[in-house]
């Protein structure tokens, strides 16, 4: 996973392979949400169209779904 800020947020990039660790993506976003509490930011997660819906629905569990969003896959 990507890390990094955009006006302040801060932003996760994944794809399909998110969903091969569920835990470890789980740890990544909760840590990364305490942060961005920290800094008074947002904490926001993007993925590639085509994650599987396991990795978005813990996502959106943590940074909560307005928080998430899902872009166009590379073809």
């Amino acid at each position: 996973m990507q890390y990094g800020a955009i006006l302040g947020d801060l932003v996760a990039v994944g794809g399909p392979a998110k969903a091969n660790n569920l835990g470890k993506l789980g740890q990544k976003l909760r840590i990364y949400q305490a942060i961005a509490d920290q800094r008074g930011v947002a904490a926001q997660a993007y993925f590639a169209e085509g994650t599987p819906q396991s990795a978005i629905n813990l996502a959106t569990k943590i940074p909560g779904a307005d928080n998430v969003k899902i872009f166009p896959g590379v073809k």
